[in-house]
């Protein structure tokens, strides 16, 4: 019998979509009549206070929290999840184990390296630059310290590979450059033009991980380092084997939980379950706690279950055919983003996911293509994230509905 081939016109499971929405409905209908606000975890504003009265605890907070900024719940618990969740990920790919899920960090064996790079540099730019006094209540009321969690230190690492000159350099380079670039292109450029400042995060990000790649290049004590790949054990799969892969269910649910963590470099389900759960608990317990008290965590989980969903419907054969794409774009800029400009109408987070997970990937790997050997396929696809919500924002003002 002939194998039935992957073509241009293959989606993902439908059955597995419809899984998805389904999840995410409920949870929106079901989480968006709970208003608890149970002071075990400070509202945010209150938490800001505290830290502006030089509050050491709720600094410790902010960084635990800035690890779920990436997908806009900025929750304590939802941050305490992605980290507990990336360290079982990271032992069960040490093991092999068959529940390992996809391989954490590309396979390259370094999340232990990531997760150094990630803390070095918050706690750096916390506690030595002091970036959380800018906040003045009035100019600044938030800052995007998490730029720091998903950039340039990261970046360095999966380029040059793992040793303490990569990790050292990259934590200093991105903790001098990535926030100032950022509240620069903020309020020197897009609020000027009308659009939402913190949108700035994704240029901010290509910007400083491209300058910190150069200078990496350019430095003489920089040298790459073999990554300590763990010896592949999974076996080479036929057309037809890959075909009834992207036809499971699993695929598609596992890929888009997959894709809540690629921002963080992490990639892998387990961590994307412990920070959702996360972020649920951080809901039940005070629902002004978390992005900034904005009370918007069930809308914007579903636009991310529905934009994440349908770029895995439509292109997860290209995760087969290549081994990775851009899927996550959407989860981690268009969709949410429209949640916290346009609101948490039904419409809004429809139309926002759906355009996003139609544009977001194929617009990021047209971005992706002729890259530099030394830069990081990060960089396209943050600037993806910027262009493509600045784009779906325009058209929905544009638009008589929004």
């Amino acid at each position: 019998m002939q194998e039935r081939r992957i073509t241009k016109r293959t989606t993902a499971s439908l059955a597995g979509y419809a899984i998805l929405l389904g999840i995410g409905f409920l949870q929106y209908f079901l989480l968006s009549g709970i208003n608890n606000t149970c002071e075990i975890l400070k509202p945010y504003g209150m938490f800001v206070t505290s830290i502006r009265e030089g509050g050491v605890a709720d600094k410790w907070v902010w960084i635990v929290k800035d690890f779920s900024e990436g997908q806009f719940y900025g929750g304590f618990f939802a941050g305490l999840g992605l980290i507990l969740g990336g360290l079982a990920a990271w032992r069960l790919d040490v093991r092999k184990s068959r529940l390992r899920g996809f391989d954490i960090v590309y396979g390259l064996n370094i999340w232990p390296w990531i997760l150094a790079s990630q803390v070095l540099a918050i706690v750096f730019s916390i506690f030595c630059l002091r970036y959380l006094e800018l906040i003045d209540g009035v100019r600044f009321t938030w800052l995007p310290t998490f730029l720091l969690l998903v950039g340039a230190p990261q970046a360095v690492l999966c380029v040059y590979g793992p040793s303490w000159r990569n990790l050292v350099t990259g934590v200093l380079l991105a903790s001098f450059l990535s926030v100032p670039i950022a509240n620069f292109v903020n309020a020197g450029i897009l609020i000027p033009m009308g659009m939402p400042g913190t949108i700035a995060n994704y240029f901010a990000l290509a910007l400083s991980i491209t300058l910190t790649l150069q200078v990496c290049k350019l430095a003489p004590w920089i040298e790459k380092v073999r990554h300590p790949v763990i010896a592949e054990n999974r076996r080479t799969l036929s057309a037809q084997q890959q075909y009834e892969l992207l036809k499971s269910p699993m695929f598609l649910i596992r890929r888009t939980l997959a894709d809540f963590t690629d921002c963080y470099f992490y990639g892998n389900e387990w961590p994307a379950l412990f920070l959702i759960m996360g972020g649920i608990v951080d809901w039940l317990v005070n629902h002004e706690h978390g992005m900034c008290g904005a009370k918007v965590f069930p809308a914007i989980l579903l636009s991310q279950l529905v934009s994440g969903g349908l770029g895995v419907f439509l292109y997860g054969r290209k995760h087969i055919e290549n081994g990775w794409y851009p899927t996550y774009v959407p989860i981690v800029s268009i969709a949410p983003f429209c949640v916290l400009t346009f609101g948490t109408s039904l419409h809004v987070v429809l139309f926002a996911s759906i355009l996003g997970g139609l544009i977001g990937a194929p617009f990021a790997d047209l971005l992706n293509r002729n890259l530099a050997e030394d830069l990081h396929g990060v960089i396209p696809n943050v600037l993806a994230m910027g262009l493509c919500t600045m784009t779906v924002i325009a058209v929905m003002r544009a638009l008589p509905w929004f």
